[in-house]
């Protein structure tokens, strides 16, 4: 664009760089990231504790918050929350902020796959948050029946048959938040 100034100056401006910004912005405005157990994954067939075909994200729930089961004895039990995706969005707001300040910062140089990439790279960040809640065990203990039960599997909470913590992932979704 020529921008013509007095009689006798004339410019030419280059907006390549603001109109890829303006791409970029429009990109971020229309995508979001998200993570945790997204996939309707199931426990296998076979399942050591019996979950065989429940939703591991409704395992996941279950142990956010605690539930209450009836043990082998037929009694009533209350398992302690294990509040691993609370711990792990806690964390999120550290680990995210370096990396949305890159983002901004490269804004006007991002081409819009480079962008993606970049939120891909932060949500998958993210569900490795997830993933290092549950390595943290800042957890109630387990009940001893618990621990005996495990032994041979894994004396780690939540890493029995690690079906649910490989179930983590991220990804990059088109379209506005759902609320």
């Amino acid at each position: 664009m020529a921008v013509q100034g007095a009689n006798f100056l004339t410019w030419d401006i280059d907006s390549t760089g603001l109109q890829q910004l303006k791409k970029n912005i429009k990109s971020l405005a229309s995508n979001h990231i998200e993570y945790g157990v997204l996939n309707k994954e199931k426990y296998p067939a076979g399942d050591p504790n019996g979950r065989a075909g429940m939703y591991v994200a409704e395992v996941a729930k279950d142990n956010e918050y605690g539930f209450t089961f009836t043990n082998e004895n037929g009694k009533e039990r209350q398992s302690p929350p294990r509040p691993f995706f609370y711990q792990a969005n806690y964390q999120a707001k550290f680990t995210a902020i370096p990396y949305v300040k890159n983002i901004f910062a490269k804004l006007p140089v991002f081409t819009n796959e480079v962008l993606r990439d970049a939120m891909k790279f932060l949500a998958d960040e993210l569900a490795d948050d997830i993933r290092h809640s549950i390595d943290g065990q800042d957890f109630d203990q387990n009940h001893l029946a618990t621990v005996v039960r495990k032994y041979q599997r894994s004396t780690k909470i939540l890493r029995n048959t690690d079906v649910m913590y490989n179930s983590f992932s991220g990804k990059v979704v088109k379209g506005t938040v759902p609320t």
